[in-house]
């Protein structure tokens, strides 16, 4: 097991993220990625293992997307368009941790994907975690304000795999605000595929759709540990 983090996304809110990380787990090697005209946003001590690409032109809204998502919210967000204008972008972290592991040396076998605007709650072992997604598929962590581990708490929740709740966040959903996964199960050509197409779904539905649903759902969603800087 060799352990990479991709750090990737814009850091416009001052995020701290990579020096959490570095604390935590000291024995990973780190990578970063940035639009190409964002790079003044990075540290320049950082600038050695940055990678940039250009911000591409959008040519489709992925939540118009002809697959079919069988999440509970998908059908709602579509029909009241609700965060339509931030979902137009929502399939770019893929695209942009894609382009980022295309970097990184083909030996690391485990990444963690991260945003810049992450914050992570330090008090959480995660090993068990680690090999859960190198064994087991990939494991995504977000923290909702409404239910699950409060941020901070030192805990967290897996999130129970019943296919009957379409409305929970495992259920054709992988959390997207910190993903561990084994290198093998992201597809680097079905990404890139589905974007051509026009197929690629956006932020948590899009993960579980490159990480997760093409092996058969191997996917673990939890509550607790990472959180989003609005």
């Amino acid at each position: 097991m060799r352990l990479a983090v991709c750090i990737s996304g814009v850091n416009d809110k001052g995020s701290k993220i990579e020096e959490q990380l570095k604390a935590r787990i000291p024995e990973a090697t780190f990578y970063y990625h940035t639009w190409s005209n964002k790079t003044n946003l990075v540290r320049k001590d950082l600038h050695p293992c940055l990678y940039t690409q250009h911000h591409p032109k959008w040519h489709y809204h992925p939540m118009e997307v002809q697959n079919i998502c069988k999440h509970g919210k998908w059908k709602k967000y579509q029909e009241k368009r609700l965060h339509w204008d931030k979902l137009y972008f929502g399939a770019l972290p893929i695209l942009q941790h894609a382009d980022l592991l295309s970097k990184v040396p083909i030996d690391y076998n485990l990444i963690i994907r991260v945003d810049w605007n992450t914050q992570i709650d330090r008090q959480v072992d995660l090993n068990h975690w680690y090999r859960k997604a190198f064994e087991k598929g990939p494991v995504g962590f977000m923290t909702r304000e409404n239910r699950g581990p409060k941020f901070g708490s030192g805990l967290v929740e897996e999130i129970p795999k019943d296919e009957n709740d379409i409305n929970n966040d495992w259920y054709n959903y992988l959390p997207g605000t910190l993903i561990i996964h084994h290198r093998k199960h992201f597809d680097l050509k079905q990404v890139r595929q589905l974007n051509k197409n026009k197929e690629l779904m956006p932020s948590n539905w899009g993960w579980y759709q490159v990480l997760s649903k093409p092996y058969g759902d191997i996917h673990t969603s939890v509550h607790g540990f990472a959180q989003e800087i609005k």
